[in-house]
């Protein structure tokens, strides 16, 4: 395991440094081993260097790992860097990566932990779609028909991973959920089946609308590039906002991102603006331009609409309210007082 061989490193490296900084004391080292150490004065020659190194040995075994102990604690998070870029992770297999990480049978005798796992793995479905949206843009403006595919394949991952969840929130339905466990349960399947349909609208609308690009020979101009790149941005930051609202049921992140509104209509506004300025221009091949420009700004406000409406998921959850003490039991307690 990685994790191992990182050990083995650090204790190598722990040990060989901690040795570069004390040979130039090993006289000095040798008289502290002897004061450190008891002294058997009745003994001579060999009986007494048999009686006194074993102990000198160790006590100075013990002062140099403490003492390497004192100096490296201060430099932790260096060497762990150090340490996992010398020995980085193994890239996951692809059938590994259609497997679900959190999603355990077992836990399904406790519909509360079951519940945590289903949104730990909504929360890893959830990074999927967005690292998908994240590394889209460059792709869809002015990639090519194998990087086109490269992206429509990374869909395949989220499928996978919205069947198993959704299997999984199935599996839970049929234990005995509490009315807050139950809302929780649907808000899931919300979320999930929102964040499948960001992702076909990645690998089929956006794709799709870059093969027409192709086949239409456009080319994207360096202002409307901008201009989507910084629509994009805002539409990524709302996607952030709602996967952390979600995963660390916060509501008010959630309705911090859901007012992001604005943002993204000032933005829309200076995109028609642009358009229009397009649609008029004197230029070759200006409304094939137009209409895939256009067509890009559409798909990625739809996948604004669907990450806005996950951080409102979160604004309108179900919770139990602690159960009140019924009149006759508040009474009875009077009456024993």
């Amino acid at each position: 395991p990685r994790e191992a061989a990182r050990a083995a490193v650090v204790h190598v490296i722990f040990n060989v440094i901690g040795v570069m900084i004390w040979i130039n004391f090993v006289p000095h080292m040798a008289e502290l081993a002897q004061i450190l150490s008891p002294a058997h004065s009745e003994l001579e020659g060999l009986d007494r260097l048999a009686a006194e190194t074993p102990r000198q040995i160790a006590n100075i075994h013990t002062f140099f790992n403490v003492m390497n102990a004192l100096i490296f604690v201060g430099f932790t998070t260096q060497i762990a860097r150090v340490v996992e870029w010398l020995i980085p992770d193994r890239p996951l297999r692809e059938e590994e990566l259609h497997k679900p990480k959190f999603l355990d049978n077992a836990l399904l005798t406790t519909p509360s932990v079951a519940l945590d796992a289903a949104r730990l793995e909504a929360g890893r479905m959830g990074k999927r779609v967005r690292d998908m949206l994240e590394s889209s843009l460059p792709v869809i403006l002015s990639g090519s028909r194998m990087e086109l595919e490269q992206l429509h394949k990374r869909d395949r991952v989220v499928d996978a991973l919205h069947r198993a969840i959704i299997a999984y929130l199935g599996q839970i339905s049929l234990t005995d959920l509490s009315k807050s466990q139950s809302g929780l349960m649907m808000e899931l399947i919300r979320i999930t089946n929102d964040l499948e349909q960001i992702g076909d609208r990645i690998a089929t609308g956006l794709v799709r609308s870059a093969h027409k690009r192709l086949d239409e020979n456009v080319v994207i101009s360096r202002k409307t590039e901008k201009i989507i790149t910084k629509y994009h941005k805002t539409v990524l930051k709302v996607l952030d906002g709602a996967l952390d609202a979600a995963v660390r049921e916060d509501k008010k992140l959630a309705k911090k991102t859901s007012a992001l509104k604005r943002n993204i209509t000032e933005l829309g506004e200076l995109v028609a603006r642009h358009g229009v300025e397009r649609l008029t221009a004197d230029e070759p091949n200006r409304l094939a331009t137009y209409a895939r420009e256009i067509e890009v700004i559409e798909i990625l406000d739809g996948i604004y609409r669907i990450a806005r409406r996950i951080a409102r998921t979160q604004l309108h959850r179900v919770t139990e309210k602690p159960p009140e003490n019924p009149p006759e039991k508040i009474k009875n307690k009077n009456q024993d007082d």
